[in-house]
């Protein structure tokens, strides 16, 4: 007969701790995934709020571009009414007087023209800071580089007014004081190579041995010699255009040759008799009642273009910028893979008439620095967030039968109504922050001094130390054995160069 066996005390003694050892590491690893999705979630989240404070603030600035441009349009309908009036009043004397009103609301046009960006700004960083946004101390940084800027007297000879380089500077200042958190990087740099950044995004590809990016640049690969073989920086490099409105002057005269001539601005209508019978049809047709209220029965002609032979009359009209359209949609990947050219851009579908054109946008960057949480080494403690976004403001006058342009008659009218996030890649180019510091701050000394002038600190600059490096004959070798190849890896349709363009409306980055 069996009988069951039974453990010796010390036997139970050996074995009574493995239970506590696993359950401690099932606890610990329990834990230590509860912290990872804590840390994850705290990163996903920032993540999220940047996102939502640049969007914010795109929309906001564009928002207040399109009131700003309205204002504009208001200004240049009374002018136009009081031009009306004055001259009815004045019918059969001998010489016409410009009411003085005329004088004031110009200059009305030209503050609001120079200023009303700047609080478009301004409101931004108030949209950013309300949807979670940090202040950027680099980023004020960086602005008083601008406030430096506009102080000196190469911005102030350029002023649409008396001391508006030194009021730009002051309010921008003040908005200093008050903290910013996303920066408008949309700006005019010069038509400099080094003042590119696809240039710096080139040579760092170069220097792990794929030369494509260089094909824009072969002139440099071929005569560089040294730092003085660049361009210096033109006379426009000091001038700095934040949430440009892209507008101009434009003066009206009546002039006398053999027959009556009235010259529009840039404008849609194809005769100058289709530009004046257009426009009356318009004003007209405001459903405001601002024009029909004044009775006058020739408005268009006394008051955009009065009789006043030796007289110009100042108006703000839209400039050629906002006659450029969007970028070709691509429709498909297909399509996209397909055009050898590079003129596609990735979007799907046909772009309404109404939204076609380009113009004032207001495009916004973001730099967010995470800490990454408890489980991040000490070496890669934070991560830095980076996203941007853009926003346009649009409408369109009804005229000639159709919804066309704002700019369909040159002259800017109270007709923007809508706001709307576009791609990123759209319009203007946006440079990084860093990249713009680069720009603001290292060039000029990187010219004047050449490499020894270079900062360590800053990526770009680094990038024109290995530049210097650079086996240049090899690159020009490679891009010509590129160029004869069956398989050239300079195909635009390559599957590579898909990846990363299907952003956002915001193309976030």
């Amino acid at each position: 007969m069996d009988y069951p066996r039974y453990r010796s005390a010390e036997a139970v003694r050996q074995r009574s701790g493995q239970a506590i050892i696993f359950m401690l590491v099932v606890i610990v690893i329990g834990l230590f995934v509860v912290i990872w999705n804590y840390d994850l979630h705290r990163v996903l989240t920032a993540k999220v709020r940047t996102r939502n404070a640049v969007d914010a603030a795109a929309m906001t600035g564009a928002r207040w571009q399109g009131i700003t441009l309205n204002m504009i349009g208001d200004l240049n309908l009374i002018q136009a009414a009081i031009l009306s009036v004055a001259a009815e009043e004045q019918d059969g004397l001998a010489e016409f007087t410009v009411p003085g009103e005329v004088g004031d609301l110009h200059d009305m046009r030209n503050r609001l023209d120079f200023m009303g960006p700047l609080a478009a700004f301004a409101l931004a960083q108030q949209a950013a800071f309300g949807n979670g946004a940090m202040p950027d101390p680099a980023l004020e940084s960086d602005l008083r580089l601008l406030v430096d800027e506009m102080r000196m007297p190469v911005n102030q000879g350029a002023d649409p007014y008396d001391n508006a380089s030194e009021d730009y500077a002051d309010l921008l200042e003040g908005i200093l004081e008050q903290g910013v958190a996303v920066g408008s990087y949309s700006v005019s740099l010069p038509g400099n190579v080094l003042a590119q950044e696809s240039f710096y995004d080139a040579v760092a590809e170069a220097t792990g041995g794929n030369w494509r990016g260089m094909k824009n640049y072969e002139y440099w690969l071929e005569n560089y010699e040294g730092a003085d073989s660049w361009p210096s920086l033109n006379a426009d490099f000091r001038i700095f255009h934040m949430l440009d409105l892209k507008l101009r002057e434009f003066q009206s005269r009546a002039a006398f040759s053999e027959s009556f001539v009235r010259s529009p601005p840039r404008s849609m209508p194809e005769t100058a008799e289709d530009f004046f019978d257009e426009i009356e049809d318009y004003f007209y047709a405001d459903e405001r009642g601002i024009i029909s209220s004044l009775g006058v029965t020739d408005y268009v002609l006394d008051g955009m273009y009065p009789f006043y032979p030796d007289q110009d009359i100042p108006w703000h009209v839209f400039d050629d910028d906002w006659w450029n359209t969007w970028p070709k949609p691509a429709g498909s990947k297909d399509n996209l893979e397909e055009d050898e050219d590079g003129d596609l851009f990735p979007l799907w579908g046909d772009i309404q008439d109404r939204y076609n054109y380009m113009g004032a946008e207001a495009g916004f960057g973001i730099s967010a620095p995470v800490h990454r949480g408890i489980v991040a080494g000490r070496d890669n403690a934070t991560v830095t967030l980076k996203n941007k976004a853009k926003a346009k403001p649009f409408g369109y006058i009804s005229a000639a039968a159709m919804d066309a342009p704002p700019y369909y008659f040159g002259f800017v009218f109270p007709v923007f109504t809508d706001v709307r996030l576009i791609h990123s890649d759209i319009g203007d180019d946006m440079v990084e922050p860093g990249f713009y510091r680069h720009v603001m701050a290292h060039l000029e000394a990187y010219l004047a001094g050449g490499v020894e002038a270079l900062n360590p600190e800053c990526h770009y600059c680094r990038m024109l130390q290995a530049w210097e490096s650079l086996d240049r004959d090899a690159g020009l070798q490679w891009l010509e054995d590129a160029e004869e190849s069956e398989d050239s890896p300079l195909d635009p349709a390559d599957e590579s160069q898909w990846d990363g363009l299907k952003g956002g409306a915001s193309g976030g980055s």
